[in-house]
């Protein structure tokens, strides 16, 4: 980031499904083995956003899975 605080993220063409799929598998193994937190791994999908903002989007999310009664890293669920 800037001094001045701004800061200009260029965003790169799309990911393919199967880049998402493996970016998430080498996210989550580096959390697996301590290289990374769960906010670096946010932020890593989500280029161009602060820590701060990082750790309240986990926050929510965890806040709402938790109403939801949905549990981490649990399948979606599948539409009928």
């Amino acid at each position: 980031m800037a001094d001045d605080g701004y800061s200009i993220v260029y965003p790169g063409p799309p990911r393919s499904a199967s880049e998402t799929t493996a970016e998430i598998e080498r996210m989550e193994l580096m959390i697996a083995h301590g290289l990374a937190s769960r906010v670096d791994a946010y932020m890593a999908m989500h280029p161009g956003l602060l820590r701060e903002q990082a750790l309240t989007e986990l926050e929510r999310i965890a806040a709402e899975n938790r109403l939801l009664g949905v549990m981490p890293g649990a399948p979606p669920p599948r539409s009928p």
